[in-house]
C-alpha cells in the first residue's frame, strides 16, 4: 500500500525552469558579448570643443571616416651586453645610433601624427629606457605610452 504524500512536506516551487530560462540567457549574453568587444574600443569622432558649441563652424568639423594617427611598437632588449632597439624597420638598431636612425625614418613625418608603444625586455636597466624615451621626444614625437611585461 502506498502512502500519500504530506502536502507540509513540499518546501516550495520547482526551479528547473527557473535555471533552464536563466542559462539561455548565460548563453546569449556570451554570444552576444563577441560581437559588441570589438565595437567598445572604436574611438569617439567628436572634439571637445564640438560638445560645448550648439553649432560648430566647418574648420572644427572632424571627418567620421579619417584614420587614426599610426602606431609603432618599439622594443629594447639586451644583445652581447649592449642595448639594441626594434620596431622601425631593419631589425636591431645600438641605442646610441638609434637618433640618427629614427630621424632618417620619421623624416617628413609630423610627431603629433604617430604614437609611440615602447616596451622593454625585463632584463633592460631602465636607464636605457628613459634615454629611448628621451630620444623620442627630441625627435618631435609626443605621444608615448610604456608599456609593462
Amino acid at each position: 500500500m502506498r502512502r500519500a504524500r504530506d502536502p507540509r512536506h513540499i518546501y516550495g516551487p520547482n526551479l528547473a525552469p527557473m535555471v533552464d530560462v536563466v542559462l539561455v540567457i548565460l548563453i546569449f549574453f556570451m554570444a552576444s558579448i563577441v560581437f559588441i568587444g570589438p565595437e567598445w574600443f572604436l574611438p569617439a569622432a567628436i572634439s571637445a570643443t564640438q560638445q560645448d558649441q550648439d553649432e560648430p563652424s566647418r574648420e572644427q568639423q572632424v571627418d567620421p571616416f579619417a584614420l587614426p594617427a599610426p602606431t609603432i611598437s618599439l622594443r629594447i632588449s639586451i644583445v652581447r651586453d649592449a642595448p639594441v632597439v626594434a620596431g622601425l624597420g631593419q631589425g636591431l638598431v645600438a641605442l646610441d645610433q638609434f637618433e640618427a636612425y629614427a630621424s632618417e625614418q620619421l623624416r617628413g613625418i609630423g610627431g603629433e601624427a604617430i604614437h609611440i608603444r615602447l616596451s622593454a625586455q625585463g632584463d633592460v636597466p631602465w636607464q636605457h629606457v628613459v634615454t629611448l624615451q628621451d630620444i623620442l621626444t627630441r625627435l618631435g614625437l609626443r605621444s608615448i605610452a610604456l608599456e609593462g611585461e
